[in-house]
């Protein structure tokens, strides 16, 4: 999704600007994106909230299709699907916070329709100041890497606590089969038979209702069956 993700400043970017994205087309060959514990509520109506190892971490991912280059949540205008949810990673979208020199700095995909130096909002102003636009995107971006760091430490603890196992689910639609795997989930049997005072830490960290979601947000699985088979009756019919 990202092409081109270069670190703002300045003074190489003391006329840059941004119009708003009129559409998602930029999300259409991104087939899972992570999530933090702050969506699960929301996206557990949506999309299959699965887990993916990345480095020593298991963190959750909003599944979006059902193969590997396709997001099956646009419309034929390359809108979002209405009353479905879209995860904050493609919302932030073009800004990306990038380590450099040790700290985080907020960066931006230079091959951004959006990005321009005639319309749109200023990201400095004539002093060089940043503008309030970008000071709203710093705040968006600074709380999304603090609900990144609490996910980091669930899923953490998802494995201290031996909760995890691999997810594989074979689909069937219309004359093509689909694989899902690679993914985990947690498992209620495992969860049931935890010790009742770790139960309980879970319900004291709020962790509790977080596994709830994540389970029945499973069902959603046949919602992309549905959604995959209205993607191929388009092609068809294009």
């Amino acid at each position: 999704m990202y092409q081109k993700i270069t670190i703002l400043n300045k003074q190489e970017h003391a006329n840059l600007r941004f119009k708003k994205i009129s559409n998602m087309e930029h999300t259409a060959e991104t087939a899972n994106v992570p999530l933090t514990l702050a969506e699960f509520f929301s996206a557990c109506k949506s999309q299959p909230v699965l887990f993916v190892k990345n480095g020593d971490d298991t963190l959750p991912t909003a599944l979006l299709g059902l193969k590997n280059d396709e997001n099956l949540f646009l419309t034929s205008q390359k809108s979002w699907l209405p009353a479905e949810y879209c995860p904050f990673f493609l919302k932030r979208y073009p800004f990306i916070f990038v380590r450099a020199q040790d700290k985080l700095t907020l960066a931006y995909d230079s091959e951004c329709v959006s990005a321009n130096a005639e319309e749109g909002e200023s990201v400095f102003g004539e002093n060089g100041e940043q503008t309030e636009f970008i000071t709203k995107i710093m705040d968006f971006m600074n709380k999304y890497q603090v609900d990144s760091e609490v996910t980091a430490t669930f899923g953490r603890l998802m494995d201290e606590l031996e909760l995890f196992e691999p997810f594989e689910v074979s689909l069937s639609v219309g004359p093509n089969k689909y694989q899902i795997s690679d993914f985990k989930v947690i498992s209620e049997k495992k969860f049931n038979e935890l010790p009742m005072e770790k139960k309980s830490m879970l319900i004291e960290k709020g962790f509790y209702n977080i596994i709830v979601a994540h389970l029945i947000s499973l069902s959603n699985i046949e919602k992309l069956a549905v959604l995959q088979s209205m993607r191929l009756a388009e092609t068809k019919n294009a």
